[in-house]
This record gives structure tokens, C-alpha cells and sequence, in this order.
């Protein structure tokens, strides 16, 4: 998954990515171990981007199935149309019944 997000001028994101499972009651949400791409990025205009991978996770064995971005800054960020967010999938499995 790739996003653009605000950042300080450090390269540091102002909102966190997380990834987990959110439904019915169930929050399995973790921070997602995410990639700075520096050479995306343009930080003194407070824009980055990084990148991380989908699949498991300590509290998700079984895969992630949602992601949030939210505001753990002290300060108010503002989404604009420079804000995305966009996943591929390049390898898969087929899961069979026996």
C-alpha cells in the first residue's frame, strides 16, 4: 500500500497508518510498519509518501482485512486532493477446500 500523507519536515508522518481488523466489536488495529519514500517525497512542502506491505500481523495471523489513518499529532491535519492512498496486489493464493 502506498500513501501520501502530511508530514513534519523531518520526513515523520502527522497522521499514523493502521492496519487490523475493525468489525462487529472487533479492533484489531496495529500500527503498520511503514516505508519513508525520500525520494517521493518533497517534506519541506509537507508532503510524503510511504509505503507498507499488506498481509498478517501479530494480532491479524489471518491477514488484515481494514486500514485508518489517524491523527496522533497534536496538530490538525488537513486532507486535500494531494492525500491518497492506493494498494496492488501482485501475488495471491487460491485457498481450497479439501
Amino acid at each position: 500500500m502506498a500513501t501520501v500523507l502530511s508530514c513534519y519536515s523531518s520526513g515523520q508522518p502527522l497522521a499514523r497508518l493502521f492496519e487490523g481488523i475493525i468489525d462487529a466489536g472487533v479492533n484489531t488495529l496495529e500500527t503498520a510498519d511503514i516505508e519513508y519514500l525520500q525520494q517521493l517525497s518533497h517534506p519541506e512542502s509537507g508532503i510524503c509518501v510511504y509505503h507498507f506491505d499488506i498481509g498478517t500481523t501479530a494480532n491479524n495471523p489471518d491477514g488484515v482485512t481494514d486500514f485508518a489513518i489517524i491523527n496522533t499529532s497534536k496538530q490538525t491535519v488537513t486532507l486535500t486532493e494531494r492525500n491518497t492512498s492506493t494498494f496492488s496486489v501482485t501475488e495471491g493464493y487460491l485457498n481450497k477446500a479439501a
